[in-house]
């Protein structure tokens, strides 16, 4: 059977694809290597999670790397997945708020009564208390719920291969046991009624290799590839990376806010009915770069040039098809 593509997945499905292409996930010994899975593992408290969420800057009462991080870790995978602005209301929590520390992230779901003491279900946040004395320890989201068992991904938990490594790692835990503290559950209907604000943006210069989407910015699992000329509805931006509305993250290196000119249409009949540009800025944007090397180079003169020391006054009266073979060879490295 195919996977469900993550377009159409439900809010609970998204979330959990999200939590487990972070499994393996390491702590770090110092605040470097923070986007590699492995590299520099330790037990420093440092993590990409922390740092992208000191990164926004407003979801808690202050900065975060460095620190115990299971919390840390659920709260940015709901806004990984859904944005800052759902992912907050799914987590009931306000913005400057406590939400990084286990209790108080339990103690909001119960102002909104949204929390139980039984009854797990996919996409909940599961709270333990090791020591059996009412207040909330850690922390992870539930992935199945079977067999008297629940099944969770955590963050800042013993690596089961190797313990004395802190991961994100799936756990399974019997469902009877006295340290299960209880389940805040977000309200999913939100993700449908909240109307969220953002700009549109267009994929653009590519290569025609496409943009990847990640569940993740730099080194997030790849869910699809967009395709030059695709519209995307962005609602965060993070650096250099955007969020996609439903879908995921991509390099902002390749969206653009100006609509792509439109592709000629080619019309059957001969080199009669090929599209020609007259002047360089007649030229597709996706073409242009290597047409312009060519002129520069003295290749290609045109019928008229009124300025040799300019450009953008000569007639070249190019075909797209000799575009086309421009942009190959440029690909090609011959054109350097």
């Amino acid at each position: 059977m195919s996977p469900v593509p993550y377009a159409v997945m439900s809010p609970v499905e998204r979330l959990l694809a999200v939590c487990r292409a972070e499994i393996g996930y390491h702590e770090k010994a110092s605040n470097r290597d923070l986007d590699s899975k492995t590299d520099n593992s330790g037990t420093a408290n440092y993590t990409k999670y922390a740092w992208y969420m000191d990164l926004i800057g407003d979801v808690y009462n202050g900065r975060k790397n460095g620190y115990d991080w299971c919390d840390v870790w659920v709260d940015s995978m709901f806004i990984m997945t859904f944005g800052e602005a759902l992912g907050v209301k799914l987590l009931c929590q306000p913005y400057k708020g406590c939400g990084a520390g286990c209790n108080w992230s339990a103690g909001y779901y119960k102002a909104n009564g949204q929390f139980y003491k039984t009854g797990p279900q996919p996409g909940d946040q599961i709270f333990y208390d090791w020591d059996l004395d009412d207040c909330a320890d850690h922390t992870g989201i539930v992935t199945a719920v079977r067999g008297g068992y629940v099944y969770t991904i955590e963050g800042n938990t013993s690596d089961p291969s190797n313990p004395g490594d802190v991961v994100v790692a799936e756990k399974c835990r019997p469902l009877n046991a006295k340290y299960i503290y209880g389940f805040g559950r977000p309200d999913w209907s939100l993700v449908e009624s909240t109307k969220l604000s953002g700009w549109t943006g267009y994929v653009t210069n590519t290569g025609g290799d496409g943009l990847n989407c990640r569940t993740f910015p730099v080194s997030g699992a790849v869910l699809d590839t967009f395709r030059d000329g695709d519209t995307l509805t962005i609602i965060q931006t993070l650096n250099d990376w955007a969020l996609v509305e439903g879908r995921g993250w991509v390099s902002m290196e390749y969206v653009s806010k100006t609509a792509p000119e439109p592709t000629p249409t080619p019309t059957p009949g001969g080199d009669d009915d090929m599209k020609y540009y007259q002047k360089l800025a007649d030229v597709p944007k996706s073409y242009r770069a290597a047409v312009q090397k060519v002129m520069e180079r003295g290749a290609l003169k045109g019928s008229a040039d009124p300025d040799p020391s300019r450009l953008d006054d000569n007639t070249i009266n190019i075909s797209e098809d000799m575009c086309r073979t421009m942009v190959i060879l440029d690909r090609l490295g011959l054109l350097k």
